[in-house]
């Protein structure tokens, strides 16, 4: 795996799997931890089907309501938080399907999971919220301004509360936010957020990043609905100049 021979990589964690299997009282810890792993070599693979099926029969040696006997107290669902990371995983591999529930679904899960394990402000928690409301936006329709909000105001709350209010998933989520406000017409609301957002690019990437790009073309497009032509022309330059570098004078920003 080191050298990214990912197909050699599977052969051995599948073998290594199969025995493993042989002895299932001792090893299933080391099942689990092997399953999760060939999971994530199969998506190095983009065999995403067969990595979402492994990652599926993960969480079910998890489970604990199939093994427990009728006397058992065993709760039905684990809240480990192995399932949770595993949901998070799945998420991913079904989004890169375009299967949307789905994957909304398996994020959902990986929250509701966390949270019970490590409480609603985990950091954990705020990554999963990210990939969330990017998946909702990537899919646009009317989610974006239905749905998208309160994920986005959760990673805003989450990170700042560990005191990373500018890493760039904050600004990203700004970014987001500010969309859904422009679209309301809610400019000044808006304005003020892309403000943090590029304050945060310019501190983490440079002056020249393609997220600053997208900020200022939006930035432009608030100038312009409000009739502030030199002022959205001047964000559109801009725009423009780190587009042509970033990107090449053929991209389709450009």
């Amino acid at each position: 795996m080191a050298k990214s021979k990912h197909d050699q990589a599977l052969n051995c964690i599948s073998e290594a799997i199969r025995v493993y299997e042989l002895y299932p009282d001792e090893m299933e810890d080391k099942v689990v931890e092997l399953l999760e792993l060939k999971g994530d070599t199969l998506c190095e693979l983009n065999d995403y089907d067969t990595a979402i099926s492994t990652f599926q029969d993960c969480v079910e040696l998890l489970d604990p309501s199939d093994k427990a006997d009728d006397s058992s107290d065993a709760p039905s669902v684990v809240y480990d938080e192995r399932v949770a990371r595993l949901n998070h995983k799945m998420g991913h591999a079904f989004a890169k399907l375009d299967e949307y529930e789905d994957a909304l679904d398996s994020y959902r899960e990986a929250i509701s999971v966390y949270s019970n394990v490590s409480g609603k402000d985990d950091l954990k928690v705020g990554q999963v919220m990210y990939d969330a409301g990017q998946l909702i936006v990537s899919q646009g329709g009317d989610d974006i301004s239905e749905k998208a909000p309160k994920y986005f105001d959760e990673i805003i709350r989450i990170y700042s509360l560990h005191g990373k209010d500018k890493d760039t998933k904050v600004a990203d989520a700004l970014v987001q936010k500010s969309t859904i406000l422009v679209d309301s017409s809610e400019y000044d609301e808006a304005t003020s957020m892309l403000e943090k957002a590029l304050d945060t690019y310019k501190e983490s990437l440079g002056d020249n990043a393609v997220e600053i790009g997208n900020a200022m073309l939006l930035y432009g497009r608030i100038h312009e609905a409000q009739g502030n032509n030199d002022d959205a022309m001047s964000a559109f330059d801009e725009a423009l100049r780190i587009f042509q570098i970033s990107l090449g004078e053929d991209d389709i920003k450009v």
